[in-house]
């Protein structure tokens, strides 16, 4: 039989474990525009599944990450969020064991990371878009200039197929029109 200090012991600790988990606050979840809150854990360790959780998360971020990389936005944002979402929700549910806060941390970090990668691969397509553009501009002229020396060699050439025929039909002119071809370039 247990001694009735173990049992109150007990009891006590109980009562305190169910009053820091009534207490807990939302401000300790892993958000993507928000800094890391860092607090005391306790607990033990976590669970294998937890370990497969962790390794599930960061294959869906370096998922994402190779999103952004491809410049597909839409998708890694919502790879991302919905990562960051289930993060959120597995810090909360682990927050009693030690060492949660660490890797909150390092989740947080790597979700500014994702966030940074987002924004250089925005300015890196504004850039080039921008130098197409620029690039676009600078060879209209160009294209502009060659098609006027099109229409004009186009013109030179009729001009001299004009003279050509006119050579030729000049012995001709005189029987069909009765006089002759008079010619002023």
């Amino acid at each position: 039989m247990k001694s009735p200090l173990i049992i109150s012991i007990r009891i006590l600790i109980s009562i305190l474990a169910l009053a820091l988990l009534a207490s807990a606050d939302q401000t300790r979840m892993v958000k993507a525009d928000q800094p890391p809150v860092a607090g005391p854990g306790g607990g033990v360790g976590p669970a294998p599944s937890s370990r497969e959780a962790l390794e599930a998360f960061m294959r869906q971020l370096d998922r994402s990450e190779m999103l952004y990389e491809a410049l597909m936005f839409e998708e890694a944002d919502r790879v991302s969020d919905m990562t960051i979402m289930r993060i959120n929700a597995f810090l909360e549910s682990h927050r009693h064991l030690s060492g949660i806060d660490d890797l909150e941390n390092v989740l947080q970090t790597r979700a500014n990371q994702l966030r940074e990668l987002r924004r250089l691969k925005e300015y890196e397509r504004q850039l080039e878009e921008d130098q197409a553009a620029a690039r676009f501009d600078s060879l209209k002229l160009e294209r502009e200039r060659k098609q006027q020396e099109l229409r004009e060699h186009a013109y030179r050439m009729a001009v001299e197929r004009r003279k050509q025929a006119e050579a030729r039909a000049a012995r001709w002119w005189p029987m069909w029109f009765g006089r002759p071809l008079v010619i002023m370039y």
